[in-house]
């Protein structure tokens, strides 16, 4: 008897938890949140990439913007080299050349404006370092 009375129990209370999941509104997704960030004027990051500040360096003058950035993140190299040739082109930028070894190499031109960028993978993390030099 007492085994009876905990199964009703079990099924009563599965039946009533699953009539309140169906009846429960569903929550849609309006924020849309960026998937990226501009630390240089058109030149794209990836939000989720760590960058690395005491890699960086800024230097502002009253006509240029130099900068050294440097970020982590755990996208595998193809993956970031497609990123930025889509995203540099869709922004005005030039694709000058790429180098591929252990080390990738893009470089990108714009009006008198050029940004390189490596992509170096390692074991557990990718580092990527941005040299910008942008005329205000």
């Amino acid at each position: 008897l007492i085994f009876v009375i905990i199964i009703g129990l079990g099924l009563t209370n599965l039946v009533y938890g699953a009539e309140k999941e169906k009846n429960k509104p569903v929550k849609k997704n309006t924020a849309s949140q960026p998937l990226v960030v501009f630390p240089l004027p058109n030149v794209p990051v990836l939000k989720d990439m760590e960058l690395k500040e005491d890699k960086s360096a800024v230097l502002e003058t009253e006509h240029l913007i130099i900068k050294l950035l440097v970020y982590r993140c755990k996208y595998k190299t193809n993956a970031l080299k497609k990123f930025f040739r889509t995203q540099m082109k869709l922004r005005g930028w030039q694709e000058v050349g790429v180098l591929s070894s252990k080390i990738t190499l893009l470089v990108f031109k714009s009006d008198q404006n050029v940004v390189f960028i490596t992509i170096s993978e390692g074991t557990f993390s990718t580092e990527v370092r941005i040299y910008g030099m942008i005329k205000k």
